[in-house]
């Protein structure tokens, strides 16, 4: 409509109506993207293709090396993740057959001590890690995936590895 109240027909080339189309698009491409990232955690997940441990490795130390890149870029603070850190920590260590001491897992972690501790904690409750006793040291003890922890590891590292342009396609 004009000011006038009559209405506005496009005309070709009319830089008003051009603009406005425009912005019209765009508006209803990000409310189509908002929609879909909004309903993105409640669709169902594709089946995970089947991945060998050598690539399942190979993409937890992709995604290492990656963060590790993230963090000299923007700084650690702008995007800390102990929990996560300390995740895949613990399953590059156990697909390496090595062991990871607290103290590692608490430097894996990118936190000061007492929050990564907490974290570990929270892996433990949560039953994605375990806490074992060190057979010859009393003073020192092993942090590993529990088998629940170590398959949600293994889904996700296959779920993204290939990872589609979104969820259900």
């Amino acid at each position: 409509m004009m000011n006038d109240g009559t209405p506005h027909e496009h005309i070709p080339g009319d830089p008003g109506w051009d603009h406005l189309s425009t912005t019209s698009q765009v508006i209803a491409d990000t409310g189509e993207q908002l929609y879909r990232a909004m309903n993105l955690g409640r669709t169902a997940l594709p089946v995970a293709p089947t991945l060998t441990s050598a690539e399942m490795l190979n993409a937890a130390r992709r995604l290492w090396v990656a963060r590790r890149v993230r963090d000299r870029i923007f700084g650690p603070d702008m995007f800390p993740d102990p929990a996560w850190n300390i995740l895949l920590d613990l399953f590059i260590a156990g697909e390496e057959g090595r062991n990871v001491t607290i103290k590692s897992a608490c430097v894996a972690g990118g936190v000061p001590q007492s929050t990564a501790l907490r974290y570990i904690a929270h892996l433990i409750e949560t039953r994605y890690a375990v806490r074992t006793q060190h057979p010859s040291d009393a003073r020192s003890a092993y942090l590993k995936l529990t088998d629940r922890g170590r398959g949600r590891m293994a889904e996700y590292l296959s779920l993204t590895a290939t990872c589609p342009d979104e969820l259900g396609a």
